[in-house]
């Protein structure tokens, strides 16, 4: 992943556009990442990918539901689903 501060990809914006298929690009502002461009093709379906495993993962909870299981979605519980998800994106 190529890293360039804000101003470099105000500047660059062209030439990294033109570069996102070959590598991402990690945008940095006061030397804290703010942003990553990456394609859009690979972004939606990455995003597509998050959104079927969370339909799934509803399915799964609303199946046990009837069969009347209990299901308790505590912090730990919600981290894990965000952890697993975004987990995805990386």
């Amino acid at each position: 992943m190529r890293k360039v501060t804000a101003e470099q990809a105000k500047a660059e914006l062209d030439e990294l556009l033109r570069g996102l298929e070959a590598e991402d690009v990690l945008i940095e502002a006061e030397g804290e990442p703010v942003a990553v461009l990456v394609p859009l093709t690979r972004y939606a379906a990455e995003a597509e990918a998050r959104l079927a495993w969370l339909r799934a993962a509803l399915a799964r909870a609303e199946a046990a539901a009837e069969r009347g299981e209990e299901r308790v979605l505590d912090d730990p519980a919600l981290e894990a689903i965000l952890e697993r998800a975004t987990a995805r994106t990386a």
